[in-house]
């Protein structure tokens, strides 16, 4: 099962400068929930983006660079869509999970099945943005509101489960 996590705020924005562009503790906490132990699909940028790889992920990094190296055990570098595919098949993974960027969204939102989204009450620069992808056949299978605190903006996390 392919699945994809990602937050978002009100305009679909996801990143400036290869950073988040929020803080929230709860939503961090959500994503080591739904990636810990799973195999994560993540762009080269946002892959180095990571001050090192995230601990109990095995990392699937596309990247069109073919010359990319890094040398880590939780490290695989790929150079096409079908490459990770393969090998995702190829090792029969319960569930991988894609963790953006926005062009690795793109190119795996066709093979998911499950989505996990945050939607942030927030509104401001980005130069990186969340497709506003058909969700026709997915149902939303939970939902929780956090609601504003001082320091975080209101949000909502939702599943989305494609339908059978």
């Amino acid at each position: 099962m392919i699945s994809l996590i990602a937050a978002y705020g009100k305009k679909r924005e996801i990143g400036l400068n290869n950073n988040l562009l929020w803080h929230i503790p709860a939503d961090l906490k959500n994503f080591v929930k739904y990636t810990k132990g799973k195999p994560i699909i993540v762009g080269r940028k946002t892959f180095e983006s990571f001050k090192s790889p995230l601990p109990g992920r095995e990392h699937l990094v596309l990247t069109t660079n073919e010359d990319y190296k890094y040398e880590h055990e939780q490290v695989k570098i790929f150079n096409s869509v079908q490459d990770i595919m393969s090998y995702v098949e190829e090792k029969s993974f319960p569930e991988v999970v894609v963790c953006g960027g926005a062009k690795i969204y793109d190119l795996f939102f066709p093979f998911c099945d499950l989505l996990y989204l945050s939607e942030i009450e927030w509104s401001g620069e980005a130069d990186t943005y969340f497709t506003n992808y058909d969700l026709a056949g997915f149902e939303v299978a939970e939902q929780k509101v956090y609601e504003e605190t001082e320091k975080t903006p209101k949000w909502t996390f939702k599943i989305y489960k494609k339908h059978s």
